[in-house]
């Protein structure tokens, strides 16, 4: 495995760093329409809780349900509260409650989600290496999967230093009902390369991508490829995540903006 933490200590390359972890991104990484993140090392400390709320709003998406009963994309703003409780230092778990309201302004209640996420660091607050892992369980309706239950597993991996902050996900997903079972997994990668500008603010890139079957990978053309502007302010009690995404390929939504609140108990 590479050393992120040397290679950045040794070279202090962005380049490198961005060929190492989103080079990938070459590779897939389908994300959820209730959240579109790339999860990071950050927990809150044992016994604190909050909640996030992700909102994304497909400003040109698809127009046509993909199978009877689904909510077209395009125009559709889905807002999800996660709710999360923090269990020791290294670990917490989280409920989603998605919600989607469609271009007609019409509300709808997507399901119900449960994860939990392992952190593990190495050296001090601003200047570490983490590596992680976070489970998740859904239990969908109709209106964004054809499957009832789904499960996810991402694996976590990162740098922070003081001015740059590198990470990468590789997930997998499975679809456990519906015609989409499979016992093989979608495979999906995404990452992040933020420039921290002070203690607060920072901004920067992510790239989510998507090819599929881990034993059918699709070529970039044919495969979800969404890159992201982003911006990210960390206040005292709560935060703000910010971004507008470009599809370069014709597979799923062209153009997306999305946030991501969070507050504090």
């Amino acid at each position: 495995m590479i050393n992120i933490y040397f290679l950045t200590r040794r070279y202090c390359s962005l380049p490198a760093l961005v060929l190492a972890l989103l080079a990938g991104a070459t590779s897939p990484g389908a994300f959820a329409a209730d959240e579109i993140q790339v999860y990071n090392g950050d927990l809150r400390a044992a016994g604190e809780s909050g909640v996030e709320i992700h909102l994304n709003y497909a400003t040109k998406g698809e127009r046509v349900a993909l199978w009877a009963g689904q909510i077209p994309t395009h125009h559709a703003l889905n807002l999800t509260p996660e709710f999360s409780w923090h269990l020791t230092d290294n670990m917490d778990w989280g409920i989603y409650v998605p919600t989607t309201r469609d271009a007609d302004a019409n509300w709808f209640g997507n399901g119900i989600k449960g994860r939990i996420k392992y952190i593990s660091t190495r050296g001090s607050e601003d200047d570490k290496t983490f590596w992680g892992v976070n489970l998740e369980v859904a239990r969908n309706r109709i209106t964004v999967s054809e499957s009832k239950w789904s499960t996810e597993l991402r694996g976590i991996l990162g740098v922070e230093t003081p001015v740059w902050a590198v990470t990468g996900n590789v997930m997998l997903g499975n679809d456990w009902s519906g015609p989409g079972r499979s016992n093989t997994p979608d495979l999906g990668v995404n990452g992040s390369v933020l420039r921290k500008i002070d203690s607060q603010w920072s901004v920067g890139l992510e790239h989510h991508a998507a090819l599929g079957k881990i034993n059918d990978l699709q070529p970039w053309s044919k495969s979800e490829q969404t890159s992201f502007l982003v911006g990210n302010y960390e206040g005292k009690g709560w935060g703000l995540h910010v971004g507008i995404g470009r599809n370069w390929t014709d597979i799923g939504d062209k153009t997306v903006v999305k946030a991501i609140v969070g507050i504090d108990f």
